[in-house]
């Protein structure tokens, strides 16, 4: 084991600050790679842990009901039957959708709800507990109602129903929207948003099941299946498992950005494996000339080579730190956002995992040491004279 030396190391840190200069293009270099490999771990980390929030908010069970293989909406003729089947706490007749505004080239949802049904997503029952909800009157997300107000609809908006008759909704108030996938939104009661979907009085968009005991799920499963026998039952899991499908495929994304970053590290470490500059190598000689041995060299290198990356390693996650608390990850963030269901990320909750940041330390503290004493090993090895000449 290499014990510590005092007067080495600051004989090190003296050498650091006479190649100051080289020293300090080095530390920037470094410095932005592992900031830039650290943003994404904890990007990657955040979101992942976003994402799993909102499916953990989804039903047990969703039923979809489906025509030529299509979704299409379901009655509610059985509901009081679903109530009955053993294991299922509530049922929950669901009505939302999208609603395409031409004139600002974007897509809004719509969710229709019941003021006296119990709400299962948090964002619902923060919005409904503020104001009552009347008919003819919708509550906006913040950003859907200065979207709308751009547009000369301050105080109410003209909707084109499928029937291509068109019916005024009063906007009501606005709010902020906590649901990370629902950016724009516009809530309305469900008879409300029946009408601008077309919908019969009796046909909703699809059945929510919440059970009570999960080992009954495929029990239930089966007797919705023989209720509903055209329908598809959409599991928590099925939900889950779509979307770290659509997560991985983005990683890609990121593990190419990854193997970028990780391949330019190692191309200055080749570059510095064989290469020592003329000044370093006359350094060298002289100190074997004055009768350093080898062990000592190669220390004073490891020193100054201990100083740079774990120094540029430390400020590189400080960075990465700063960047995600002070820009919020602008920019780099994107790179996720494409996944089902989680249109924007107005804010990071930012999480961070130790284990991707061991990584980064172990793929780069030590080969960049390395790389530092190996060619000074090769020249301190060689005659003074030689090294001189």
């Amino acid at each position: 084991m290499i014990s510590f030396n005092s007067q080495l190391f600051v004989y090190a840190l003296h050498t650091l600050f006479r190649f100051f200069t080289k020293n300090l293009f080095v530390v920037i270099v470094y410095t932005l790679l592992v900031g830039l490999l650290s943003s994404l771990f904890f990007i990657q980390t955040s979101v992942k842990y976003q994402v799993d929030k909102i499916a953990a908010q989804y039903p047990d069970i969703v039923v979809q009901n489906q025509k030529a293989q299509r979704y299409t909406t379901i009655d509610d003729t059985n509901l009081n039957k679903i109530y009955e089947i053993y294991g299922v706490n509530d049922v929950v007749a669901r009505v939302y959708g999208e609603y395409e505004y031409k004139q600002a080239d974007l897509s809004f949802k719509i969710v229709g709800v019941d003021i006296f049904e119990t709400q299962k997503e948090p964002y619902l029952e923060s919005v409904l507990k503020s104001s009552e909800l009347r008919g003819g009157e919708m509550f906006l997300s913040k950003e859907l109602a200065e979207l709308f107000a751009k547009n000369y609809y301050r105080d109410e908006f003209n909707f084109l129903q499928p029937s291509l008759k068109v019916k005024k909704m009063g906007i009501a108030q606005s709010f902020k929207s906590d649901a990370i996938d629902k950016k724009y939104l516009a809530v309305m009661s469900k008879e409300d948003a029946k009408e601008i979907f077309g919908y019969k009085a009796n046909e909703f968009t699809d059945i929510a099941v919440y059970l009570s005991n999960q080992n009954e799920l495929m029990n239930v499963i089966t007797q919705l299946q023989q209720l509903y026998p055209n329908a598809k039952m959409v599991t928590k899991e099925d939900e889950q498992t779509n979307i770290e499908m659509l997560f991985d495929y983005d990683s890609g994304i990121f593990i190419t950005l990854f193997i970028i970053s990780i391949f330019t590290f190692f191309m200055i470490v080749y570059d510095k494996t064989n290469s020592v500059s003329s000044s370093e190598k006359r350094e060298i000689g002289i100190l074997k000339a004055l009768g350093w041995r080898v062990e000592d060299i190669l220390r004073v290198k490891i020193y100054e080579a201990s100083i740079i990356s774990i120094f540029s390693y430390i400020f590189g996650v400080v960075l990465a730190l700063g960047y995600l608390y002070f820009f919020d990850g602008y920019y780099l963030r994107d790179i996720f956002l494409n996944i089902a269901g989680v249109e924007q990320i107005d804010s990071l909750e930012l999480r961070v995992d130790l284990q991707p940041l061991a990584i980064v330390f172990f793929l780069s503290v030590p080969v960049y040491i390395a790389a530092t004493i190996i060619p000074s090993w090769k020249i301190a090895t060689q005659d003074a004279d030689e090294v001189m000449r």
